[in-house]
Parts: structure tokens; sequence; C-alpha cells
């Protein structure tokens, strides 16, 4: 079977992909689809920019794609440490992974982050100390005014949480 010529019918080959790749960058699914639209639109309006020797397709539209990403996360709230790590986690899992594998794993990640979602505010705001800012049991026991082994202990609880929460979803 040969690949699809035209721009427009290789992104079509390919649409699960490129939004299971968007579903990795974002947080909702919702979300997700937004962008897609426009990533439709924009792969389709700059398709004949695409030249075909200069490189992978499906890399160029992950590019547009984390542009459209980028573009909305900065007119929604200032980026952090943790959003530019997932996203270049999630297009290195892309760009190393054949797309059935990266989409399993994007969907895994998506999962993750509903799993986080359920989380109550004190703990999302002590995995995101550990976690995003990288901060010490020690010294988020010593913001916090607990102990360092009480935090601990409550990020062993959290953690047992979110793999029971993602077990249940291969149930």
């Amino acid at each position: 079977m040969t690949a699809p010529s035209s721009p427009a019918a290789r992104f079509l080959a390919h649409r699960t992909q490129h939004l299971g790749f968007l579903r990795g960058l974002c947080r909702d699914d919702g979300l997700a689809e937004d962008l897609f639209q426009d990533l439709v639109v924009a792969v389709l309006e700059g398709g004949q920019r695409w030249d075909p020797t200069a490189g992978d397709f499906d890399r160029w539209v992950r590019g547009i794609a984390r542009n459209l990403w980028r573009g909305h996360a900065r007119r929604r709230r200032p980026t952090t440490a943790l959003d530019q790590q997932v996203e270049e986690a999630v297009a290195a899992c892309w760009d190393l992974r054949g797309p059935a594998e990266a989409l399993e794993q994007t969907e895994r990640l998506s999962h993750l982050r509903r799993c986080l979602d359920r989380l109550s505010p004190p703990a999302r705001d002590l995995v995101a100390s550990r976690y995003e800012r990288g901060e010490a049991s020690a010294a988020i026991a010593a913001r916090t005014g607990r102990k360092a082994g009480a935090v601990d202990t409550a990020l062993c609880r959290i953690r047992a949480t979110l793999l029971a929460c993602l077990d249940g979803s291969r149930a």
C-alpha cells in the first residue's frame, strides 16, 4: 500500500494519531478536540508549505500541534515547568516510538492527568511541590509545618491512590 500523496490525505490517514498527540498535551479531551479542529485548518491551509524532501510529515504536523497548544496555554495561564516537561515527554514518545505505542502511552498519560485532577487540592499541592517544583520532603515539611516523615507518608498514600486509579482503567 502506498502512502497518500497530498498533505490533506496524509493528515486524514493519521487523524487518530494526531488527535492522540493533542490529548497527550492537554488535560481534557474537549480541549484536545477544539485544538484538533484548529490543527485541521492549519494543516489544510499550510499543506502547500510542507516540503516532502524536508522530512517526516507527521513530525511536521506534531510541530504545528505543539504550537497550537503553546498558544492556547499562553493565553490561559503562564506555562509551568511541568507543562514543558509533559510536552517534551509527549513529543519524545511520539518521535521515538511507533504511532500505535505512542498513542497508547498518550492515552495512559491522559488518564493519569484525570486521576491527578481527582485528588483533593491539598494532595495536588503536595504532588506539585514534590514532582513539579522538585522540593525535597524536608523543605515541604518546613513550609507546611509538618514533619518530613508525614510528608513522605502522604506522598506514598497519594501514589497508591493514583496507582489504584490507573489500575481501575485497565479493569
